[in-house]
């Protein structure tokens, strides 16, 4: 069952530093890096975020703090980003904004995570999630990367007909 108390709702940019910050210690942990808010990283961060369009992202809010507790950004037949805060993880927020990605993308959808990610392949296999191939992300576009195993990158597919998209 989703998480109780947490509302998705579309992302706006007063949002914008809590939600980057989110993101950074999200991934950081479950890459296994060490987790900082060094001030240039936040800031390369912040300038890939403003490049997206906002409308492709929404954000999982707790009502009760209006704490921003996770991230969803769709683009077409792509799930770019799905991220839980590391203080909310396993309460069900990460189902709640499948939901809504399958709610947007009806037809099907496609998403990349890092082999590293347990928790998100277990999350996404349990949500009807299929693995479709395994390849290397591009080190040029991930400078955090140290090695090519933390490269390592497996494509899931979720469809509602439970077939592979074309």
């Amino acid at each position: 069952m989703p998480s109780k108390g947490v509302q998705v709702e579309g992302y706006c940019q007063q949002y914008e530093l809590e939600t980057v910050k989110m993101w950074h210690q999200s991934f950081q942990r479950a890459m296994g890096l060490e987790e900082h808010n060094r001030f240039h990283e936040l800031t390369d961060h912040l300038e890939y975020f403003r490049s997206m369009d906002p409308s492709q992202s929404k954000v999982a809010v707790e009502m009760s703090s209006a704490k921003i507790v996770g991230l969803l950004t769709m683009s077409d037949e792509e799930l770019i980003n799905l991220f839980v805060h590391v203080d909310f993880q396993r309460r069900g927020i990460g189902k709640l904004l499948l939901l809504e990605a399958k709610r947007q993308s009806p037809e099907g959808f496609f998403l990349h995570t890092c082999v590293k990610n347990s928790q998100a392949q277990t999350l996404y296999l349990t949500q009807g999630f299929s693995e479709v191939e395994r390849s290397y992300a591009s080190a040029e576009g991930n400078p955090w990367a140290t090695s090519k195993e933390q490269l390592a990158d497996i494509k899931y597919q979720w469809s509602a007909n439970g077939y592979c998209l074309p």
